[in-house]
């Protein structure tokens, strides 16, 4: 079976060379075209199977297509069209509005169908201060064999945002798939190391007002202030909160954060994680967050925000706690929580983690795309 991917953001993330590397070894022969504005070459390249993956990276997209949205999207599949070679089973776009858009002109020249994603840049942008292409955004679910969202919420989310005629329409092709962890996350969970700080907590990200790392560690302060001996490990490039992080550690002398450099290994993370108790990222938007599941898999329960990130796919009461973002009082009532229930949740929070497998998630992708062609 012959895929093409459209993927803007190919460029950027991991996270497609793990999807697509998976279903090469499931036997799928791919092609990927990345329309993009930048001429930065991909290292991800490098990790592709050569044989079975084919990619084209093409520097087409210019500052007016912010704008011009619909010259984009006809720019984009062209590209696409022609890099098919007309011998493509199924379209696979990888955000709904962008690369949806030019999968939808591509489906129509190729007579092939097309599955997309939802995402981030879609919910909170798009849909955000692009009212005016919600129009297309329809006609794109409306014609897609099966549209994915990454999270529970994101699903409860687009539901909600498109006009009840359609629900009847999208509601049986939404599936929720997540992403996955790279495998040496999950070689070797065993340890469980006695040396935890049964009150320290790990924010690993951009020091970003948009990942609201100074609401937590506020909130971090605040309980220290109130007997509670918590910690915080801030891992993570620097942000437009650096300096705003820097000034609220100082208040506490020092003691309650910790700021750590951006750290490109894994074992470096795993024994930060092995070291804490919990895991935290109450960020304002957050599609999905590989973050939170590498650090379940390593026996840390997680923060995360109402509706954002991981929410939906655990139990209440399990392995992660819901807070609202914006809510200093209730970041505190779930590190609380968490404090109180991590010690008796290390394995079931190492066991949550191994569904985020990337074999596992490539095989669920497989029987869809075989569906999507049936169909």
């Amino acid at each position: 079976m012959k895929v093409l991917h459209i993927a803007n953001n190919f460029t950027a993330s991991p996270l497609y060379t793990n999807l697509m590397g998976c279903l090469a070894d499931i036997g799928f022969h791919q092609k990927v075209y990345c329309p993009i504005r930048s001429k930065v070459e991909p290292s991800q390249l490098h990790n592709l199977h050569s044989g079975q993956i084919d990619v084209r990276i093409e520097n087409i997209i210019r500052r007016y297509h912010r704008i011009m949205y619909r010259s984009k999207i006809r720019k984009a599949s062209r590209g696409a069209v022609d890099f098919s070679g007309n011998d493509i089973d199924l379209i696979h776009a990888h955000t709904l509005y962008s690369d949806g858009g030019a999968a939808l002109l591509a489906s129509e020249r190729l007579h092939v169908p097309y599955v997309v994603a939802v995402r981030n840049v879609d919910l909170n942008y798009f849909e955000v201060f692009r009212p005016d292409l919600r129009w297309i955004r329809n006609k794109i679910l409306i014609k897609a064999n099966c549209i994915f969202a990454i999270s529970p919420a994101y699903a409860r989310r687009l539901m909600q945002i498109i006009p009840s005629s359609l629900r009847t329409t999208v509601e049986p092709k939404l599936v929720v798939l997540p992403n996955g962890i790279d495998k040496k996350w999950l070689a070797d969970t065993s340890a469980t190391p006695n040396g935890r700080n049964p009150y320290g907590v790990v924010f690993t990200g951009r020091v970003s007002k948009q990942k609201n790392v100074l609401r937590l560690a506020a909130a971090i302060i605040e309980l220290r202030k109130e007997g509670v001996p918590a910690t915080l490990t801030v891992v993570g490039s620097s942000g437009d909160a650096d300096e705003a992080l820097m000034k609220l550690a100082r208040h506490d002398g020092g003691e309650a954060i910790q700021r750590v450099g951006f750290l490109s290994s894994a074992s470096d993370m795993i024994n930060i994680y092995r070291r804490n108790s919990i895991f935290a990222m109450p960020s304002l938007h957050e599609t999905f967050g590989l973050v939170y599941v590498e650090a379940l898999s390593q026996g840390c329960p997680v923060l995360h925000s109402i509706d954002e990130g991981v929410h939906g796919f655990f139990p209440s009461g399990t392995v992660s706690e819901a807070v609202s973002p914006t809510s200093i009082a209730d970041i505190k009532r779930g590190l609380r929580t968490l404090f109180s229930r991590a010690p008796l949740m290390r394995e079931e929070c190492v066991a949550s983690a191994t569904m985020f497998s990337w074999p596992d998630i490539a095989a669920k992708y497989s029987s869809i795309y075989m569906e999507s062609i049936i169909s």
